[in-house]
This record gives C-alpha cells, sequence and structure tokens, in this order.
C-alpha cells in the first residue's frame, strides 16, 4: 500500500470509480459501484493508518462501518482507530453492541480489552482479558495485556509471569520483549532490562519504543551520551534535551527515603500510566501483528498505547 502515499486520494477515488462503471458488459457493471467505493475507502482508511493520520482513518472506517456494519474486519479497524484519537469510550460502546450480536468473538473481545484499559478501566480490561485466556489460552496478545496490568499495579513478578508465557506462544516478539524489559526495570532489574532491549534494537524491525525506553534505561543509569545518540533517532532535539535533565535531575537529587531503585521505579511508573495521544507516538505500521506496547515517560510525550491490525 506504499503507493498510496504518492497518490492523491482523490486521483484513486476517481479512477477505481471510472474503472468500475466502464468496464461493462451487456450495460452490467464489472464491479457493483457501491462494492468499488467500498473497496477504495478501505484502501483510504488502511494508507491514512500506515501514516498515523488517525483522524482520517477513523473517518474512512466510519463511512465503511455504515456501509458493513457486521464485517468484523471494518468493526476493528474503526474501533482501533477511535482508540488511537483517545476516543476508548466511543470504541468501546460500539465493541459491546458488536459482541451482543457476536457474543464469543475473540478478536472483537480483545479489541473490547485493549479500549477498556486505554480508557484506565483497569478492572474491566481484566476480566476481558481474563476470559479470553480462560477460552483461548493460547493468545499470546492476551497474557502480555494481562501483564500490562499487573504492571500498573506493581505486581512485577506476575506480570513477568504473563510476558513469559506470551514469549512461549510467540518466540522472539519484540513488542513481549520490550513490555518484559520494561516490567524487569521497573522492578529494580534495570541492567537485565537494559541487556534485553540491547538485543532487539539489533535487529532493524525494532519499532521507537523499544529504542526509547532503552535511551531512558541508560538515562536512569547515567549514561547520558548513549541516551542522548539513540533519542535522537526518533525526537526532536528540544524533547531531547528536556529528557536528559529530567534523568540528570533524578540522578543529582539528595537522598530520600526513597532508594536510587525506587526513584527509579516511579519514574517508570509514570511513563506506564501516561495516557494522552501524541505525536511522537508511534503505533507500528498495520501489517504488523498485535500487540500492545509500554512506552517512553510522559515527559517524551509518547504513552502506552495498542498497536494492532
Amino acid at each position: 500500500m506504499r503507493f498510496l502515499r504518492h497518490i492523491s486520494y482523490f486521483q484513486i477515488l476517481v479512477t477505481l470509480l471510472i474503472f468500475s462503471s466502464s468496464c461493462t458488459k451487456d450495460n452490467t457493471p464489472f464491479v457493483n459501484q457501491k462494492e468499488a467505493i467500498s473497496s477504495v475507502l478501505w484502501q483510504l482508511a488502511t494508507a491514512a493508518e500506515i501514516d498515523r493520520n488517525y483522524e482520517k482513518a477513523a473517518s474512512h472506517y466510519d463511512r465503511l462501518y455504515a456501509q458493513r456494519p457486521n464485517d468484523k474486519k471494518v468493526i476493528i479497524g474503526y474501533t482501533r482507530n477511535l482508540r488511537y484519537l483517545g476516543l476508548s469510550n466511543e470504541s468501546i460502546k460500539i465493541l459491546k453492541t458488536k459482541l451482543i450480536q457476536f457474543p464469543n468473538d475473540t478478536d472483537l473481545q480483545m479489541e473490547l480489552g485493549k479500549s477498556q484499559l486505554s480508557a484506565s478501566l483497569i478492572n474491566d480490561a481484566s476480566d476481558t482479558l481474563v476470559k479470553i485466556i480462560e477460552r483461548t489460552p493460547e493468545s499470546w496478545e492476551a497474557h502480555s495485556a494481562l501483564g500490562i496490568i499487573l504492571d500498573r499495579g506493581g505486581n512485577f513478578e506476575n506480570a513477568q509471569t504473563s510476558f513469559n508465557r506470551a514469549l512461549k506462544l510467540s518466540p522472539d516478539n519484540k513488542d513481549v520483549m520490550n513490555n518484559l524489559a520494561l516490567s524487569l526495570a521497573q522492578a529494580g532489574q534495570l541492567n537485565q532490562a537494559i541487556k534485553m532491549l540491547e538485543k532487539i534494537i539489533q535487529d532493524k524491525s525494532a519499532g521507537p519504543q523499544s529504542r526509547q525506553n532503552l535511551a531512558m534505561f541508560y538515562g536512569l543509569k547515567g549514561k547520558f551520551e548513549k541516551a542522548r545518540r539513540l533519542s535522537q533517532t526518533d525526537l526532536p532535539k528540544n524533547l531531547v534535551n528536556r529528557n536528559l535533565l529530567i534523568f540528570q535531575e533524578l540522578l543529582t537529587a539528595p537522598p530520600s527515603v526513597d532508594s536510587a531503585d525506587a526513584k527509579h521505579s516511579n519514574a517508570l511508573h509514570q511513563s506506564a500510566d501516561s495516557s494522552a495521544p501524541s505525536a511522537p507516538d508511534v503505533p507500528v505500521p498495520a501489517n504488523h501483528a498485535p500487540a500492545q506496547v509500554q512506552s517512553m515517560p510522559a515527559q517524551t510525550g509518547h504513552r502506552r498505547h495498542w498497536v494492532t491490525h
């Protein structure tokens, strides 16, 4: 779908509609005009999401949803982009309505769990994910999502158990490894978290979440130059400098009742709880496997978010 980025949406729409209406046999359209429009809307929605224009993607999915309200791919695409826009409550309403119609659909239930977590409805999200795991224990995504909820509650040991279960089901999954690394860091095992992320970012397919989490860990260890170089891969210079100042303040603050590890954990908790959408928050393109990825501190503009197809 990359070619869509270089062709105007209007050109695509006009071209396909002309094609659909002109390819006839005995005055019968080769492609039904309504189907042609749906096809174009699908391509436009996909292209907009790849370009991280979630408002435009949601708009196209909204029109698709009006035409195909029972199409599961459309439902998930629509609610996913509403969630990316911070409209998780709207996403939840749609999904709950559709789950009355499709009560045992695991994909819709998974999307509901994502939206509930995005809306900070932690108990609801936990209940949804536990039910998915009971019915579909092989769902690595549900185990990973449950791990994030446990992390958020400070239950790091059980969170890491959930992440490791997810990794058994989906070995070398970078999103799960990223989540596990952040859990280790929050539990005070910063060196182990760094080693894990250093391995992940060697792969060219590693996403910005892993790189920026590693930069944060470097900063918390006082390795400011390493943190700077890695941060500049994805973030503007002013944001990089601001983050470095925050790390320096954390490390140079006078001793208090809290230990250094506790301060690090508090900083990481702040990152996990940040949920406001922002430009540097970069979901993996839609052709990647679905996952929830824990991301950088609130000060970077990143947030924890779901990434899904």
